[in-house]
């Protein structure tokens, strides 16, 4: 059900069309019982809208924090990226070290989440993520799929793994010998 604190729209598609029959309904017949029914439609569609904008969930914080990674590539502060990466990975944050080092990364804008898995019930809570970014390295511009393991530290989801590889790699045809 968090697909509900996700988006407003959801509960604006249900609570407004609801609220508008009972308006619509108690015109007709002037009951008092109609008039609390769209009173309590109404509070509840408002409140639903509400309680979306408050509560972040961690499909929400995830995305942010991805984005937030983008940027911290993008402006080539290596120590800003290296704090998404989790303390007990070395291995991930040698990697990230290793790959800076060798290019130069003008622009990294994600373009598409294909997937977001939480796992609360990891200890500690993990996330897989899929997505596509756009990314021009060394003068050279490139759709990216990157797949992702996020595993919640401080506070905050943070980068133990990730794979990439052009996003095309499967539509190419091998090459005959």
């Amino acid at each position: 059900m968090t697909w509900l604190l996700e988006e407003s729209l959801y509960v604006l598609l249900i609570g407004v069309p609801l609220t508008a029959a009972s308006a619509m309904a108690w015109v007709k017949t002037t009951h008092r019982a109609l008039l609390w029914a769209t009173i309590l439609m109404l509070l509840l569609t408002v409140g639903g809208v509400a309680a979306e904008q408050l509560v972040v969930t961690d499909r929400e914080q995830i995305t942010a924090q991805l984005e937030q990674i983008a940027a911290d590539v993008q402006s080539g502060d290596v120590s800003a990226i290296l704090t998404h990466v989790h303390s007990d990975a070395d291995e991930t944050r040698e990697r990230v070290q290793s790959d800076l080092r060798h290019y130069i990364v003008r622009t990294a804008r994600i373009t598409k989440i294909h997937e977001i898995l939480v796992f609360r019930d990891r200890n500690p809570a993990e996330s897989e993520i899929k997505l596509n970014a756009v990314v021009e390295v060394n003068q050279n511009r490139a759709p990216i799929a990157f797949e992702l393991t996020l595993r919640w530290e401080d506070e905050r989801w943070k980068v133990v793994a990730y794979t990439y590889q052009h996003a095309m790699t499967h539509l190419r045809k091998p090459s005959s010998q």
